[in-house]
């Protein structure tokens, strides 16, 4: 009786091949790309910081390295 009951929670049917693991054949990627990570138009509010500064440092190692060499 119990091995009648398992098989038939384990059926194969393959129909179910082209579902998910929830059963929902119509999965959207691009619809859970959007809601799993944003759509990706925000920026971080430390960029022009971060890239201003880069400048200046590379700046001021150019000009430094043309003082050491006597330039």
């Amino acid at each position: 009786m119990r091995s009648e009951r398992i098989d038939d929670e384990w059926n194969d049917d393959p129909s179910d091949e082209d579902e998910g693991p929830d059963g929902d054949d119509d999965f959207d990627y691009e619809e859970f790309v959007e809601n799993e990570f944003g759509g990706g138009h925000t920026r971080t509010a430390y960029s022009p910081l971060i890239k201003i500064t880069a400048l200046v440092l590379l700046f001021l190692f150019v000009v430094l390295a043309f003082f050491q060499l006597g330039i």
